[in-house]
């Protein structure tokens, strides 16, 4: 029916941008790393809205037995998977192809709309710089794009472990 074709399509597409995503990374096309491209120590982004489908979470950070990403969906489900360096140096490359830095210290409020949606963001990069964003009805140039980019990277690393976003649960 239309639902599955709706599907389909919305994985074909996220399938491509992930594709897209990794194909960003220098260090898998071979080449040297882009000289500018600080790597992610840890990532935190978030966010929600009228329906319970559009809150979502996803996080990576470092513990002591290695990296992690955290991702909660729909306020129900959260699945902890981990992050290996080569999709590490593909997110970092992913952030700096976004240029995401130029959201740093974006901090906007529209009280105006009564209902609606929020972010927030927040990276801390090995070389000690970072982003630090929100924003709730307002938003900065290209937000839904690149929010769509992220999205798209942690889907591809669900599916990396076959655990699809639309059931309820794991596999």
């Amino acid at each position: 029916g239309d639902d599955a074709m709706k599907r389909r399509w919305k994985w074909t597409l996220t399938g491509f941008l992930a594709a897209l995503a990794l194909c960003l990374c220098p260090r898998f096309a071979g080449a040297a790393p882009h000289e500018d491209m600080p790597t992610v120590k840890t990532f935190a982004f978030s966010c929600s809205g009228m329906s319970v489908d559009q809150m979502r979470s996803y996080q990576i950070g470092e513990t002591k037995r290695g990296r992690l990403a955290a991702i909660e969906l729909y306020l129900a489900y959260t699945f902890v998977l981990p992050v290996t360096d080569a999709e590490l140096a593909a997110f970092s490359a992913l952030l700096d192809e976004l240029d995401l830095a130029v959201w740093d210290g974006y901090r906007q409020e529209d009280s105006t709309v009564l209902d609606g949606e929020s972010f927030s963001l927040n990276v801390a990069f090995e070389d000690g710089s970072g982003i630090d964003a929100f924003g709730t009805n307002s938003f900065p140039d290209g937000y839904y794009e690149k929010k769509g980019a992220i999205q798209a990277f942690f889907e591809a690393l669900m599916r990396e472990y076959e655990i699809d976003a639309d059931k309820t649960g794991y596999w």
